[in-house]
């Protein structure tokens, strides 16, 4: 009978590492579903954060279709505004599949995860039954530790008793802990998978809304072209508008190039206005003159240390034009759309007319101020019947155009830093806040979007 015990104790010692090993896997395992649901939760995250953006463009968006007003006739500006909404939507939905089929993937991994710990919990409680019933199923054992003792035949036996009892409260312990960190994890993954079920019917509903208002915006969309389809006219004037400023630039250019000599090598130090304050720029919100005292020039110049200059949307490297290719701040702060892009197109449904834009046409806010991209000096402020104030500033060998401004602020011959007011942007002909904006290097019209900071915008 004592030798029977004996050798119970010493097959549960023997087997004892190996349990010890299986229980560090399942921990380790643990841990690190953790972590690759903490790397999915930020992935989740990011989803998230990118539908707000998104989702606060289309209010934006339709802010501005509803602040200027629906006319009578469709404009090719409502158009343009609706396409962006468009596609707005478009992008909407592919996030919130997305995120949708994230979710899909996180529950199907929570049901496996439940069902492999619920498996180990079983396991776990089997094998602690099991030990305790290995220990006492000899019906003749003392009922107490001094009767136990003393029916030891040997001080040997007393020692190896004394171990394995306490190896075997060590075991019980670890098996009881084990239970309940399987419990407190099954119960945690539970609450995770309500939780995910919750969080995929509201996302299921999201879908739902997003496809309907993208159909919406669909049926408004061919609206418009219908009604497009029936203004040729207006198209051909907007296209003989567009090609006269084109060649007024192009001219303007021509001379400015024209009058190289040392005033233009002076104009390729760095600018030294101050950047107008708030109070300032609040006062160009109301302006539609160019003041007297404008773009007064100083006898201060910036100096470079060499880091980048943080800006609202871009992060300027250096003092040299060239080389802050896609680091270049935006004209304009708010919205910074693009509703036409550099190069030639199509108007809506009118194949036989084709239109070709030197620059981008900046979607944005009424009274927006606009700002200079690049230090620099001013080479021409004018008028154009069709485009508004325009204002021309040099930067090295380039030339940034600015048009569709309601006003101007500076004056020919100023020197002035990156973000300097120039005025404020002003309404197209129909009725839409929009600005135009151009790179120029030489007698060669350049793609602003190459140069501009990445905007998530578009």
């Amino acid at each position: 009978m004592k030798l029977n015990i004996c050798i119970s104790l010493r097959q549960l010692s023997f087997n004892l590492p190996m349990r010890n090993v299986l229980l560090m896997i399942i921990l380790c395992f643990l841990f690190a579903r953790r972590e690759i649901y903490a790397q999915r939760n930020n992935n989740l995250d990011s989803l998230e954060t990118e539908r707000l953006k998104n989702q606060k463009k289309i209010e934006e968006l339709n802010q501005t279709i509803i602040s200027t007003g629906r006319t009578k006739e469709a404009t090719l500006s409502e158009y343009l505004t609706r396409k962006t909404i468009l596609e707005r939507y478009i992008k909407e939905i592919k996030i919130v599949q997305e995120k949708q089929a994230w979710i899909q993937e996180q529950i199907r991994e929570t049901q496996e995860l439940i069902e492999a710990l619920e498996k180990d919990e079983t396991q776990l409680r089997q094998n602690y039954q099991k030990t305790i019933f290995e220990l006492s199923k000899q019906e003749n054992q003392p009922k107490n530790a001094t009767a136990n003792l003393l029916a030891i035949d040997s001080w040997n036996d007393v020692n190896q008793k004394k171990n394995n009892l306490t190896q075997y409260e060590r075991t019980r312990r670890e098996q009881l802990n084990a239970i309940a960190a399987t419990v407190r994890k099954l119960t945690e993954r539970k609450k995770q998978l309500a939780g995910l079920e919750q969080l995929r019917q509201a996302t299921e509903q999201s879908l739902k809304s997003n496809i309907a208002f993208e159909m919406y915006q669909r049926k408004e969309l061919d609206q418009r072209v219908k009604e497009l389809q029936k203004r040729e006219e207006d198209f051909i004037e907007r296209k003989k508008a567009l090609e006269r400023f084109n060649k007024s630039i192009t001219r303007e250019i021509d001379n400015i190039l024209a009058s190289r000599g040392a005033d233009w090598n002076n104009s390729k130090t760095n600018a030294i206005a101050t950047v107008p304050q708030p109070e300032a720029v609040n006062a160009v919100r109301n302006e539609t003159t160019i003041p007297k005292s404008a773009g007064k020039a100083t006898e201060s110049r910036p100096q470079y240390s060499g880091a980048a200059k943080a800006t609202p949307t871009g992060s300027i490297r250096n003092s040299v034009f060239a080389e802050n290719k896609s680091l270049l701040p935006w004209p304009v702060d708010k919205y910074n759309l693009i509703a036409s892009r550099f190069g030639i197109h199509k108007y809506p449904s009118i194949s036989n007319i084709e239109i070709e834009n030197l620059g981008i046409d900046i979607l944005t806010m009424r009274n927006e101020p606009v700002r200079s991209v690049f230090d620099g000096m001013v080479r021409s402020v004018s008028q154009d019947p069709d485009m508004g104030w325009v204002v021309i500033v040099q930067h090295d060998d380039y030339l940034c155009i600015y048009a569709h401004m309601q006003n101007a602020v500076v004056k020919v011959g100023s020197r002035i830093k990156a973000r300097t007011v120039l005025g404020t942007v002003g309404l197209n002909r129909d009725g839409y806040p929009m600005l135009q904006f151009q790179i120029w290097k030489n007698r060669q019209s350049l793609n602003p979007e190459d140069w501009l900071a990445k905007n998530t915008n578009n």
